[in-house]
Protein backbone atom coordinates (compact mmCIF):
# COMPACT_ATOMS: atom_id res chain seq x y z
CA UNK A 1 0.00 0.00 0.00
CA UNK A 2 1.08 3.26 -0.84
CA UNK A 3 1.14 5.81 1.87
CA UNK A 4 0.29 9.07 -0.52
CA UNK A 5 -2.54 11.26 -1.29
CA UNK A 6 -1.42 11.17 -5.57
CA UNK A 7 -4.62 9.13 -6.46
CA UNK A 8 -7.92 9.12 -5.13
CA UNK A 9 -8.00 5.35 -3.99
CA UNK A 10 -5.07 6.34 -2.63
CA UNK A 11 -6.09 8.78 -0.25
CA UNK A 12 -9.57 7.56 0.43
CA UNK A 13 -8.10 4.22 1.92
CA UNK A 14 -5.25 6.20 3.48
CA UNK A 15 -7.84 8.74 4.97
CA UNK A 16 -9.84 5.45 6.24
CA UNK A 17 -6.68 4.27 8.19
CA UNK A 18 -6.62 7.50 9.76
CA UNK A 19 -10.32 7.58 10.84
CA UNK A 20 -10.22 4.36 12.19
CA UNK A 21 -6.52 5.21 14.00
CA UNK A 22 -5.40 1.58 12.48
CA UNK A 23 -1.81 2.94 10.92
CA UNK A 24 -1.70 6.63 11.54
CA UNK A 25 1.74 7.16 12.07
CA UNK A 26 2.81 5.37 8.23
CA UNK A 27 -0.40 7.02 6.93
CA UNK A 28 -0.18 10.70 8.05
CA UNK A 29 3.81 11.26 8.74
CA UNK A 30 5.03 11.58 5.00
CA UNK A 31 2.44 13.82 4.26
CA UNK A 32 3.27 15.94 7.09
CA UNK A 33 6.99 15.62 5.94
CA UNK A 34 5.96 17.08 2.56
CA UNK A 35 3.48 19.40 3.15
CA UNK A 36 3.76 20.94 6.85
CA UNK A 37 0.79 23.65 6.85
CA UNK A 38 -1.38 21.65 4.14
CA UNK A 39 -1.21 18.69 6.46
CA UNK A 40 -2.10 20.47 9.79
CA UNK A 41 -4.94 22.50 7.35
CA UNK A 42 -6.69 19.04 5.70
CA UNK A 43 -5.93 16.52 8.55
CA UNK A 44 -6.56 18.02 11.97
CA UNK A 45 -9.56 19.87 11.25
CA UNK A 46 -11.01 16.62 9.47
CA UNK A 47 -9.66 14.39 13.05
CA UNK A 48 -11.24 16.90 15.14
CA UNK A 49 -14.73 16.63 13.06
CA UNK A 50 -14.65 12.66 12.71
CA UNK A 51 -13.62 12.08 16.18
CA UNK A 52 -16.27 15.04 17.63
CA UNK A 53 -19.46 14.34 15.02
CA UNK A 54 -19.28 11.45 13.09
CA UNK A 55 -17.93 9.01 15.70
CA UNK A 56 -20.65 8.78 18.19
CA UNK A 57 -23.50 8.36 15.66
CA UNK A 58 -22.31 4.65 14.86
CA UNK A 59 -21.20 3.87 18.55
CA UNK A 60 -24.52 5.69 20.15
CA UNK A 61 -26.87 3.15 17.43
CA UNK A 62 -24.39 -0.12 18.47
CA UNK A 63 -24.78 0.79 21.75
CA UNK A 64 -28.64 1.21 21.79
CA UNK A 65 -28.56 -2.35 19.49
CA UNK A 66 -26.75 -3.77 21.82
CA UNK A 67 -29.40 -2.76 24.65
CA UNK A 68 -32.32 -3.68 23.40
CA UNK A 69 -30.82 -7.15 21.96
CA UNK A 70 -29.25 -7.85 25.63
CA UNK A 71 -32.86 -6.86 27.20
CA UNK A 72 -34.52 -9.23 24.86
CA UNK A 73 -32.07 -12.12 25.39
CA UNK A 74 -31.94 -11.23 29.75
CA UNK A 75 -35.97 -11.58 29.56
CA UNK A 76 -35.76 -14.65 28.06
CA UNK A 77 -33.22 -15.88 30.59
CA UNK A 78 -35.42 -14.88 33.33
CA UNK A 79 -38.59 -16.54 31.86
CA UNK A 80 -36.31 -19.88 31.70
CA UNK A 81 -34.87 -19.43 34.66
CA UNK A 82 -38.92 -18.82 36.46
CA UNK A 83 -40.00 -21.98 34.40
CA UNK A 84 -36.59 -24.23 35.41
CA UNK A 85 -37.50 -23.10 38.97
CA UNK A 86 -41.60 -23.56 39.02
CA UNK A 87 -40.68 -27.46 36.95
CA UNK A 88 -37.84 -27.89 40.02
CA UNK A 89 -40.45 -26.83 42.71
CA UNK A 90 -43.01 -28.96 41.12
CA UNK A 91 -40.78 -31.94 41.43
CA UNK A 92 -39.43 -31.29 44.91
CA UNK A 93 -42.87 -31.27 46.02
CA UNK A 94 -44.08 -34.45 45.22
CA UNK A 95 -46.69 -34.71 48.04
CA UNK A 96 -48.19 -31.53 46.47
CA UNK A 97 -48.65 -29.75 49.78
CA UNK A 98 -47.68 -26.51 47.87
CA UNK A 99 -44.42 -26.50 50.24
CA UNK A 100 -41.79 -28.56 51.57
CA UNK A 101 -41.07 -28.80 54.83
CA UNK A 102 -37.63 -29.17 56.81
CA UNK A 103 -37.89 -32.66 56.34
CA UNK A 104 -38.63 -33.17 52.79
CA UNK A 105 -35.32 -30.34 52.27
CA UNK A 106 -33.04 -32.57 54.49
CA UNK A 107 -33.90 -36.23 52.70
CA UNK A 108 -33.58 -33.88 49.55
CA UNK A 109 -30.20 -32.70 50.71
CA UNK A 110 -28.94 -36.10 51.71
CA UNK A 111 -29.89 -37.66 49.13
CA UNK A 112 -28.77 -35.59 46.28
CA UNK A 113 -25.20 -35.09 48.05
CA UNK A 114 -24.21 -38.91 49.72
CA UNK A 115 -21.95 -36.94 51.87
CA UNK A 116 -23.53 -34.82 54.00
CA UNK A 117 -24.97 -36.34 57.15
CA UNK A 118 -25.45 -33.45 59.11
CA UNK A 119 -29.41 -32.56 59.81
CA UNK A 120 -28.27 -29.18 61.76
CA UNK A 121 -26.62 -27.68 58.41
CA UNK A 122 -29.29 -28.83 55.86
CA UNK A 123 -32.10 -27.01 58.42
CA UNK A 124 -29.64 -24.05 58.66
CA UNK A 125 -29.80 -23.92 54.52
CA UNK A 126 -33.46 -24.64 54.68
CA UNK A 127 -34.18 -21.41 56.86
CA UNK A 128 -31.70 -18.96 55.15
CA UNK A 129 -33.26 -19.75 51.60
CA UNK A 130 -37.16 -20.09 53.45
CA UNK A 131 -38.91 -16.55 52.76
Amino acid sequence: METDYKSFENAVINTFFMITYSNYPTTAIPYYKEQNINALMYFIPLILFIITIIEPIPVAVLFDWFRVNQTKVLFKDRIIERDGLMIAFLVLDYKRLGYINKNQWSELIKSVFSGINDEAKTIKVFESIDI
